[in-house]
């Protein structure tokens, strides 16, 4: 699909547009989402985490094909200090030196059944 449609100058390639990230958020919300960050390990903002958590971020990616496993117990750790939930993924792009990412990373399935929870709160609530 990368390769195919999501490259730049492939027929579903679009630019990139930025927005304050509580307007990110709400969005999300609204369209019964739940917010989770992405990889902080690659991000290297940490210092945002909590300020995003006081906008409302839902979960935080702790376990990631590229956190070392210190880096997925800090994480792991500052999701628990915050109340936020824990997810993981391999965040698969297609095939990594001949073989894909996914399935890469394993988590317990109690981590997805509370991002579920999560999810059954905003389903069907006014926005």
């Amino acid at each position: 699909a990368f390769e195919k449609y999501l490259k730049k100058n492939r027929p579903a390639w679009t630019s990139k547009e930025k927005m304050p990230a509580e307007e990110a958020i709400e969005i999300i919300h609204e369209a019964e989402g739940v917010a989770v960050m992405a990889h902080p390990g690659l991000n290297k903002c940490d210092e945002v985490i909590p300020v995003l958590a006081e906008m409302g971020l839902d979960g935080l990616e702790c376990y990631h094909t590229r956190h070392t496993g210190s880096e997925a117990a800090r994480y792991r750790r500052l999701a628990d200090e915050l109340k936020l939930l824990v997810s993981g993924g391999s965040d698969c792009h297609g095939y990594n030196k001949g073989k894909p990412l996914i399935g890469g990373v394993r988590l317990p399935y109690a981590f997805v059944e509370r991002i579920l929870e999560r999810h059954e709160q905003f389903v069907g609530r006014d926005h």
